[in-house]
């Protein structure tokens, strides 16, 4: 299946983010091996930020790739190998040096400035009336790359599973494509990070009270603890629960199928943890 990066292209982009666009779609576009793909995003990457002046022009830069990235990978299909090149890429990303990085030892690793933009971008589309089959496809997208790149090393947004599970487990559901959006992006979360998700939920840490009214349950969990194992088992009831309501909730056999999956992932990683 091609990705069309052609909106992109054609959008009339800042001098630095379509430099930067192009340094992602070159070698997405070669004939390269796809190792030698994210070997290649990445170093050219590197080069770009070591050729940063000052704090400040390193920081325009990273800002302005985290901007061409989210809207690069929002189009691509997680299917898709260039879904997994970019996850690559930012991984050996991480453990680049930069020159006069002074103290900082891998000044990269935390990928300054992604977790804050991804949060200024989160906008779940299936929260408005009027959403598209275009925003539901590339919303889809953009949870598939970021729940690929949380790892053991780096997960700076783990409050975002929580919501989006919360949105398709813990509110009155939808109809239709909007929760078939709602519940394939939450099992995508758990398909590809649910270890770390369950070690999150299932913590039992104290949470301030801002964290408490940010990872709280929705209308149909609320007066429960926010991280333990009861909602991780919660989670699981309310998507068996969904699955066997797809004929009224009309969802796609797809999407029940992923359920099928997703129920059965939880359950496993439960168990391995005793519980």
């Amino acid at each position: 299946m091609d990705v069309n990066l052609r909106a992109i292209q054609e959008t009339d982009l800042p001098g630095s983010q379509r430099a930067i666009f192009d340094i992602i779609r070159l070698p997405l576009q070669s004939n390269l091996a796809q190792p030698a793909k994210a070997a290649e995003v990445a170093s050219r990457l590197h080069l770009r930020f070591a050729a940063s002046d000052s704090p400040s022009r390193l920081a325009d830069d990273l800002w302005d790739t985290w901007v061409v990235l989210v809207e690069v990978v929002s189009l691509i299909p997680p299917d898709h190998q260039w879904h997994s090149i970019l996850v690559d890429a930012l991984h050996l990303l991480r453990d680049k040096e930069l020159v006069g990085s002074g103290h900082i030892e891998h000044p990269l690793r935390d990928l300054p400035g992604l977790p804050a933009y991804v949060r200024d971008v989160w906008i779940d589309p299936t929260e408005f009336e009027e959403n598209s089959s275009q925003e539901d496809f590339k919303w889809r997208n953009l949870n598939s790359f970021i729940a690929r790149l949380t790892a053991a090393t780096f997960s700076p947004w783990l409050n975002l599973p929580i919501w989006q599970l919360r949105s398709a487990l813990e509110e009155e559901p939808k109809k239709g494509t909007a929760m078939d959006c709602r519940l394939w992006v939450a099992s995508e979360w758990i398909l590809q990070c649910g270890e770390l998700v369950y070690d999150e939920i299932t913590s039992n840490r104290e949470l301030d009270e801002w964290s408490a009214r940010a990872l709280g349950g929705g209308p149909l969990y609320e007066s429960q603890v926010p991280l333990s194992l009861a909602r991780w088992q919660f989670w699981m009831a309310r998507f068996q629960n969904l699955s066997e309501n797809a004929v009224g909730l009309e969802l796609d056999a797809s999407v029940i199928a992923r359920i099928t999956l997703t129920v059965q992932r939880m359950g496993a990683i439960r168990d391995k943890h005793g519980e």
